[in-house]
């Protein structure tokens, strides 16, 4: 009762546009920019440390990275760390990059751990296997950095890109690779 009740003063109050403590000042332009440049850094900070965690503990949970990355999305624009988050599509650039970023490392570590087993022909094959959606990645990388009135990807090659990731979703075992395939489609 007493809850549902300050919240309808809460309400009421920010509604007409009055303050709830007499006698408040206004936020100034810098000390808003201050507050997006600390939320900017904590979201950084704790999504790297999500990662981390995921990376270390988790041991590796693909389908979490993506959940991690989706974080990003809370940064702001600021004119110290995040700036072009307004523009067309460079919204969603860190959140994909980050992405791509953590799926390249993880088949990195894993090429690696397969050529220290001295088995560097089934290294090679893991690469090779990677290599179809690196172009899907490069183009859609390219698409949300430089928006479509800069020199957006043409229909038919996304098409393209889209068709060769469902055979690598179809055709390989390898889990990171299969992943890689989803977030290019």
């Amino acid at each position: 009762m007493c809850i549902r009740d300050s919240l309808g003063v809460f309400t009421h109050f920010r509604v007409t546009g009055n303050s709830l403590l007499p006698n408040t000042t206004g936020l100034t332009i810098e000390s808003i920019q201050n507050v997006a440049v600390v939320g900017n850094y904590a979201t950084l900070l704790s999504v790297v440390l999500m990662l981390v965690l995921n990376f270390t503990i988790g041991e590796g949970n693909l389908p979490m990275y993506i959940a991690i990355c989706s974080f990003l999305l809370m940064l702001v624009e600021d004119d110290m760390l995040c700036l072009g988050l307004s523009q067309e599509g460079f919204r969603y650039f860190p959140v994909l990059a980050s992405l791509l970023a953590v799926y390249w490392g993880t088949m990195g570590h894993n090429i690696f751990e397969i050529w220290t087993r001295e088995t560097p022909g089934l290294a090679i094959s893991t690469l090779l296997y990677a290599t179809p959606v690196l172009p899907s990645h490069i183009s859609l990388l390219w698409l949300l950095y430089n928006g479509t009135k800069k020199g957006g990807i043409v229909m038919g090659s996304v098409i393209v890109f889209v068709v060769i990731d469902i055979v690598c979703i179809l055709f390989t075992t390898n889990a990171v690779v299969q992943w890689m395939a989803i977030v290019g489609i």
